[in-house]
């Protein structure tokens, strides 16, 4: 991943080709998360929680992945991170319940 290798400009050049192949595959999520990651790196913690969200939109809201990716730890203390976090706590306990 560009972004690991700190290639920010060169990972976010590659968006929208991941985007368009993302079109076309069920499991867009991925591709979603991983244009997260690309902005949780730089620490663009507002870009990192839009693809978050729509990364949870597409059918992955996987609250644990999200609490323990070490990819996401420079955005881990903004305040709209633990907000969305929360949320996506509150809805994965909600499931829980419903579901044992």
């Amino acid at each position: 991943m560009l972004a690991l290798q700190g290639k920010f400009q060169e990972a976010e050049a590659e968006i929208p080709v991941i985007m368009k192949r993302a079109q076309y595959d069920r499991a867009a999520h991925h591709y979603t998360y991983n244009i997260a990651a690309i902005y949780a790196l730089q620490g663009q913690s507002q870009e990192a929680i839009v693809w978050l969200k729509k990364t949870v939109e597409l059918g992955m809201p996987n609250y644990t992945l999200f609490a323990r990716d070490t990819h996401l730890d420079q955005v881990r203390k903004e305040p709209a991170f633990i907000q969305f976090m929360n949320e996506l706590k509150a809805r994965r306990e909600g499931y829980q319940r419903e579901f044992r």
